[in-house]
């Protein structure tokens, strides 16, 4: 643990790296909702984050209300954040449609990013990318897409998502990131550094991440996924 916070933040900046917060919001009443966008406002005032990434998923543990406070919690976050010039993400299931009655919606309309959880773990990769790339293109359509799909694979080894080793946690992770670039998305991540064998590090430090606009193709993700449909 950091006594001074304030030294974190700035090795990160130092070295170019962007400091984003990350909340799970439980919403159960309309009243909560505004009490926690406020709460982790203030939040990223005082440690002066340069973001939020909104962990809202389905489940007892997660959020817990309707798309009434889905909307008061998102968009009054969108007002607070945006008003010190911040950023929004959201980050939740990589599928919708196992998840229905989930106000996706409410959230999605105020980030500025999407960073669906893609956790493939033993699943070929291209299915598991395919399937979201799909679904949330059809919730997205009305918006820059390709721009604001950032996906997060798992680079787990164990646990309840995890790869069975580090070599298949390797080379899944170069294909996610080839499979990425190829669409001509702007941005991926990885869940989670602190579970993350060593060997990744020296993958990813050898690992170009520039990204060029309209590099590749989203209908390409969909014929290697299998998935036929609207591309």
């Amino acid at each position: 643990q950091w006594k001074d916070f304030s030294e974190l933040r700035q090795r990160m900046r130092d070295g170019r790296v962007h400091l984003w917060g990350w909340h799970v919001p439980r919403c159960a009443i309309e009243a909560q909702a505004a009490a926690e966008a406020a709460l982790v406002c203030e939040w990223a005032r005082t440690y002066e984050l340069d973001g939020v990434l909104i962990d809202a998923e389905s489940g007892e543990r997660y959020f817990q209300g309707g798309e009434r406070e889905a909307t008061r919690y998102a968009s009054a976050l969108r007002r607070g954040l945006d008003a010190c010039g911040k950023g929004l993400a959201l980050s939740s299931h990589d599928r919708p449609s196992s998840f229905p009655g989930f106000p996706f919606e409410a959230f999605l309309r105020e980030v500025n990013d999407n960073c669906p959880q893609v956790y493939y773990s033993a699943r070929p990769v291209p299915e598991r990318l395919g399937r979201s790339v799909r679904e949330y293109q059809r919730l997205e359509r009305d918006r820059d897409f390709r721009d604001r799909y950032r996906p997060v694979g798992n680079v787990t080894v164990g646990g309840d998502v995890g790869l069975p080793d580090v070599r298949m946690c390797i080379e899944k992770a170069r294909e996610f990131i080839d499979l990425v670039h190829g669409a001509g998305f702007l941005g991926y991540g990885f869940w989670c550094w602190d579970e993350a064998p060593e060997e990744l590090w020296a993958f990813l430090r050898d690992t170009p991440v520039s990204f060029e606009e309209g590099a590749g193709s989203m209908s390409t993700l969909a014929e290697e996924s299998g998935i036929s449909g609207e591309a």
